[in-house]
């Protein structure tokens, strides 16, 4: 996967570093925090107020970073294109987004001539070192996160946000809207 790391237990705390921030701060585990042991995951009861407003904020973002992305790659893509961008292999759709340097590149897999020619022709975009830095921290810090709080939810999203690099509302986000 993308966010995947030679060392596991260095992956998953990566991965819960956000989370971990969260129940170690006294002021945002009163806000996130109904009850639950300290440092034990399972027993972990969180204001399901709160996490909404944590994945709400977080869907308002979603429709920045698609603007980000959708202006910073070069040519505008066609929504079925940003539609497509997957960071993990998916049941019907393998990942095309990968970190090559400091730059995230993306690989659409859409054609309009693909009917055509029943051929594939990859078309590569490459993000700004910035851009690629707001992507990398959003799926290594910020995602695991919304995962996780999309899960105590029971919002049934969490499968969205962990294979789609552009999900608000637990659905894949339609760029066209834009």
């Amino acid at each position: 996967a993308f966010m995947a790391h030679k060392d596991p237990n260095q992956h998953d705390t990566i991965r819960a570093s956000l989370l971990t921030h969260v129940l170690t701060r006294p002021e945002l585990r009163e806000r996130f925090v109904i009850s639950g042991a300290d440092g034990v995951e399972d027993d972990i009861v969180y204001s399901a107020g709160a996490a909404k407003e944590c994945v709400k904020i977080y869907n308002e973002y979603v429709t920045n970073l698609i603007l980000l992305v959708h202006l910073g790659s070069g040519m505008p893509a066609r929504a079925t294109e940003i539609s497509s961008y997957r960071i993990a292999n998916g049941q019907s759709e393998l990942r095309n987004i990968f970190v090559i340097g400091r730059q995230v590149s993306i690989e659409a897999r859409y054609s309009k001539m693909r009917a055509r020619t029943c051929t594939k022709n990859s078309v590569w975009r490459f993000l700004d070192v910035e851009a690629s830095s707001v992507i990398i921290y959003d799926l290594l810090l910020v995602r695991p996160l919304v995962i996780h709080l999309t899960s105590f939810l029971k919002l049934d999203t969490s499968a969205e946000y962990s294979t789609d690099l552009f999900v608000s509302d637990g659905k894949s986000v339609k760029p066209c809207a834009l």
